[in-house]
């Protein structure tokens, strides 16, 4: 009778233990799927977005995964979903809300309409209090850091606009009255603050609907946006809109450059060293090459770089200096800007310093 009943009791607390023993569900894809994935099951979606080597996600993740009452939460009513940035596919949520901060926090509602942001590590409380500000309707608490000059509730409104706008252009199939819906919501974002992106939606909006003229207005308005943050994060779109502001733009005359390697390796080095590295640039285009700025996603790195235009087939050079001042692992990013078709040009360094 007593073996019985202990096995009983075994029973009963593995059968709790197992219901309570919620996991938070990954979703995989493009967000665009990812979107249609939470609105078919009607459940919210939080997106963490992510840069290569950031410790600061990996305790974020593991912030989600290890506090039970959040992860509860996310288990019941949320699809999670780790955006990687420069994923393929995915680039206008950094481009609609300018911004790479990471690790960063998106939190949309099962319509997939955004409700409220986070940027750096935060706390299962912090977190849970951004999600019922949310649900609530309450504006963000100061919590996102974005290169645009809004905050709380109209910076949820200015994404929302760009961001459905941005989703409704990624659509072939957007007829007339969409489009020009989606013009009436990038000219109220225009109202509230212009950037590269917003100028840029309008441009194509108007290429759409074959309103060449307002398409250049509007192409040339982006265009004068050249701060180093909107040449790293739009190039691909200026060359788009080049072509569009004059047809004769041919990519082939421009300059072009070409690392000698991608990444550099330095092992393990001492504490307080100062290892270099050499990356050779060559200008395969058919325009001088002119390397305009030099910079890392750290402050742990000094640069040095070919200052005199680097003519056509000859090679420049970029030197780093990483400082180690820290024990651990690094990897770090670093950006070359210049006057290049494919600027910025981007190399990784990594390490061990003991």
């Amino acid at each position: 009778m007593v073996k019985k009943a202990i096995l009983l009791i075994g029973f009963v607390a593995l059968f709790f233990s197992s219901c309570t023993d919620q996991k938070i569900i990954y979703a995989h894809g493009t967000l665009d799927s990812v979107f249609k994935k939470a609105k078919e099951e009607n459940k919210w979606l939080l997106v963490i977005f992510e840069n290569e080597g950031c410790q600061a996600c990996e305790n974020l993740v593991s912030e989600l995964e290890n506090k039970s009452e959040l992860k509860d939460k996310l288990s019941d009513d949320f699809l999670v979903y780790e955006n990687k940035l420069n994923a393929i596919g995915n680039e206008y949520l950094s481009r609609a809300l300018y911004s790479i901060a990471s690790p960063a926090i998106y939190i949309f509602n099962a319509d997939g309409v955004l409700i409220n942001m986070l940027v750096g590590f935060k706390t299962s409380k912090e977190i849970q209090r951004a999600i019922e500000e949310g649900q609530n309707l309450k504006p963000v608490s100061g919590g996102f850091a974005s290169r645009l000059n809004l905050d709380g509730r109209d910076l949820i409104d200015f994404g929302n606009l760009v961001l459905r706008s941005a989703r409704t252009l990624e659509k072939k199939s957007s007829d007339e009255a969409q489009l020009r819906q989606t013009a009436a919501d990038l000219k109220r974002s225009l109202n509230m603050q212009t950037y590269f992106f917003n100028n840029y939606l309008l441009a194509k909006v108007y290429q759409r609907l074959g309103d060449t003229e307002k398409a250049k207005q509007f192409a040339a308005e982006a265009m004068t946006f050249t701060d180093s943050f909107s040449i790293f994060l739009y190039q691909p779109l200026r060359n788009e809109l080049r072509f569009l502001l004059d047809s004769r733009f041919e990519k082939e005359d421009e300059a072009f450059a070409v690392l000698d390697k991608n990444n550099y390796d330095f092992a393990v080095q001492k504490i307080g060293s100062r290892p270099e590295a050499t990356f050779k640039v060559k200008n395969s285009g058919k325009k001088p090459l002119i390397v305009e700025k030099v910079f890392g996603n750290c402050d742990c790195m000094d640069f040095e770089w070919t200052k005199t235009p680097i003519m056509p087939g000859e090679t420049g050079a970029i030197k780093v200096v990483y400082r180690a001042d820290h024990q651990g692992g690094f990897s770090k990013t670093v950006y070359i800007f210049s006057n290049a078709l494919n600027t910025p040009s981007v190399f990784s360094i990594k390490g061990v310093i003991d």
